[in-house]
């Protein structure tokens, strides 16, 4: 009798409480993309003997939410958020510790390929020492033996670092197997096989890697502070490591921002959310704006749509922008 008459006595909280979390802890299964904004590269990189910037060197975001009832309807009538299946961010049936590895193989590689492509183009002294071929992605399509968090060391014998995995792929026919040698978070080695399969007209194993690596410098020690996953800020890391290295004033008090993946030949590449990283510079009221070439058109289309004041910049590589800014 208590029971039933705490529950009469203390009906609407109850309610409030049980639409409250239907409302805010339920999940959707979507995932919400919403404007960003900037983070500060001289926040996050720490140079012994580099220069102060006279400006400011921005990373753009872009902002990923939950999916429950309330942000699921906002971005419904919203134009500048939007709604996407959980399944466009998942490769495979993995985990979110899977999706977490990868986030932060990829953070590491963009790190390491932002300092060796730095150094290289301020004519500093850095080398390769060692080179980790990590699995980070596995597809359904795979037949393949090989697990997330593997390290590849061999493909039929052969050192991976000698060879082009993706171009000795292509030399087989599907049905081949190839062996690889492999080492674990453990430091064992083991063999594992995988099939040459046909995904999409293409000839591959089914797998997503990623290639990392150790490197000695000359004399300037440089250390990233941050914990943003994915790779997409490589190439302005990259950028403000340039510039605190060089002896000229290329920012000259400007406010500027970019986005980009960055490999070790200095190649920027394409990267996702564009949309919501150009929104984000608006709101930081950010000057100029280093886009990848294949981001280009769609970064014109929303500063156009909404009327932006910015400048938006084209690069291919790092050299383009260093060229821009000299400019």
């Amino acid at each position: 009798m208590k029971i039933k008459a705490f529950f009469k006595e203390n009906i609407s909280y109850i309610i409030i409480l049980v639409v409250t979390f239907l409302l805010f802890y339920i999940e959707l299964p979507f995932y919400i993309m919403a404007p960003g904004g900037t983070i500060d590269i001289s926040d996050k990189v720490t140079i012994d003997g580099g220069h102060k910037l006279n400006g400011k060197v921005n990373m753009l975001y872009a902002s990923s939410l939950k999916a429950t009832i309330p942000t699921y309807l906002f971005a419904k009538i919203s134009n500048k958020w939007d709604e996407f299946p959980n399944s466009e961010r998942q490769i495979g049936h993995e985990s979110s510790s899977d999706i977490e590895f990868r986030d932060k193989i990829l953070l590491d590689n963009s790190v390491d390929n932002a300092i060796y492509v730095a150094y290289k183009a301020s004519g500093k002294d850095i080398q390769i020492k060692n080179v980790y071929n990590y699995v980070i992605g596995k597809v359904d399509e795979a037949k393949c033996e090989l697990a997330i968090g593997d390290i590849i060391l061999q493909a039929d014998g052969k050192d991976i670092t000698s060879i082009n995995l993706n171009e000795y792929i292509d030399s087989l026919e599907v049905g081949d197997n190839i062996d690889f040698k492999v080492t674990d978070d453990k430091d064992r080695i083991s063999s594992k096989k995988c099939s040459v399969v046909d995904i999409n007209g293409a000839k591959k194993v089914g797998i997503l890697y990623s290639q990392n690596f150790d490197y000695d410098t000359s004399s300037i020690d440089i250390k990233f502070n941050g914990s943003e996953g994915g790779s997409s800020g490589g190439f302005m890391m990259s950028l403000s490591i340039y510039l605190a290295l060089s002896d000229e004033d290329l920012l000259r008090g400007r406010n500027i921002a970019g986005t980009g993946t960055i490999d070790i030949n200095g190649v920027v590449g394409e990267i996702g959310g564009v949309k919501y990283k150009i929104i984000g510079a608006h709101n930081a009221k950010v000057d100029l704006v280093f886009v990848p070439l294949e981001n280009y058109n769609e970064a014109m289309y929303i500063v156009n749509k909404y009327n932006y004041d910015m400048e938006i910049v084209k690069v291919h590589t790092l050299e383009d922008a260093i060229n821009y800014l000299k400019g």
